[in-house]
């Protein structure tokens, strides 16, 4: 397996992100990690609270987690996560207040 870097700005924060290479059989795949600038598009498209955070995947079977946390409203946490290839949301956790 060869790890690739390549670096990223979003609003002026600078990180690295990763992408792999494994040679199966064959041939030579490799499969790109989604960009940070369109993680934020995701997380704003699924209607994320400004100031959410997001975690990098540790490795090549991790995933970009998206949170708004504490000190939030309890309403307004919640945490997503994210394929690191397709960016698709895998699984989401947040409170389903309702006060009627």
């Amino acid at each position: 397996m060869t790890l690739f870097k390549k670096h990223s700005s979003v609003h002026g924060v600078t990180t690295q992100l990763c992408a792999q290479s494994l040679h199966l059989g064959r041939g030579l795949f490799q499969f790109a990690v989604t960009p940070l600038e369109a993680v934020a598009t995701i997380a704003q498209d699924i209607g994320m609270k400004p100031g959410y955070a997001v975690g990098l995947p540790a490795d090549e079977i991790g995933v970009f987690t998206l949170s708004n946390p504490w000190p939030s409203p309890a309403h307004d946490e919640r945490t997503v996560y994210l394929d690191q290839y397709s960016g698709d949301v895998l699984a989401e956790a947040g409170w389903d207040v309702s006060l009627d």
